[in-house]
């Protein structure tokens, strides 16, 4: 598996239960994900969690599975998160392993929900898919191709008004567990229509910072996206997965904003 896709996470949930300011409770830890127990491996990482602003009972986490097979599942709790269901997230037919997930609420309590499928031996990430759920994740609609072709590390977002945007890194070439072919900059898409249709990727890192990377969007109170992302500052050791020292140069986090329309973006 690609390294670019690796990413830090938990692979179980805690939920907490707030009962006054200044006297938060924590409870026991509830798994959310399958009982895997009975598997000699298992890893599942980078969870998202989401909690439906209509019905705060719902919440929902989805994560990627890396063992024993690379997939990508949603747990859903109906009861703030005491109970949970699980399933897995639609494909095509002809298509295999969902994976990468990433899941929103909107403000209006449809979920969203943005994956990859993988490719080949190499486990290549390729095509960018869009579901929707309109009862908390118990039932998901077909998918929306968004993207196509080496898309790493993508992220959602939703605005007040429904836009949806995605991010991610756009790859153009991979080797043996690297990502190669710098540039390989960070794009968004966005849809005006809950979903349907996306516009085209537009760049969203600067040109002159080549090696990028772990993009990831908010949407401000004016409608303004924000995107944060990673510059590994000429680090093409750890960019491509390659052996070597540690590189001498601290990696950089650069914040940029869209203008003249939030389609011109800018440090």
């Amino acid at each position: 598996m690609l390294t670019v896709l690796f990413g830090v996470g938990a692979v179980a949930s805690a939920m907490a239960a707030v009962f006054a300011v200044g006297d938060t409770r924590v409870g026991a830890n509830v798994v959310a994900s399958p009982d895997d127990a009975w598997q000699l491996v298992s890893a599942r990482n980078s969870p998202t969690v989401t909690r439906n602003p209509t019905r705060p009972s719902e919440v929902v986490v989805v994560d990627r599975v890396d063992r024993p097979g690379f997939s990508a599942e949603v747990n859903w709790s109906g009861d703030g998160g005491r109970t949970w269901r699980h399933r897995s997230l639609p494909l095509p037919v002809g298509r295999d392993r969902p994976y990468a997930p990433d899941a929103v609420f909107a403000r209006d309590g449809t979920l969203f929900f943005s994956y990859l499928n993988l490719e080949g031996t190499g486990n290549d990430p390729q095509t960018l898919w869009l579901a929707k759920s309109g009862d908390g994740g118990a039932t998901l609609s077909a998918p929306v191709e968004v993207a196509d072709g080496l898309v790493f590390q993508p992220r959602l977002a939703v605005g007040a008004d429904r836009t949806v945007y995605l991010t991610w890194l756009q790859g153009s070439e991979v080797g043996d567990l690297s990502l190669l072919g710098a540039p390989a900059p960070v794009v968004e898409v966005r849809s005006t229509d809950g979903g349907a249709t996306f516009s085209a990727p537009v760049r969203v890192s600067d040109a002159s910072r080549r090696l990028v990377g772990a993009p990831s969007a908010v949407v401000g109170s004016d409608g303004s996206l924000f995107v944060l992302y990673e510059d590994f500052n000429g680090d093409v050791r750890d960019f491509e997965n390659l052996d070597g020292p540690v590189w001498d140069s601290p990696f950089a986090l650069v914040p940029t904003t869209g203008t003249g329309g939030r389609r011109d973006w800018v440090l």
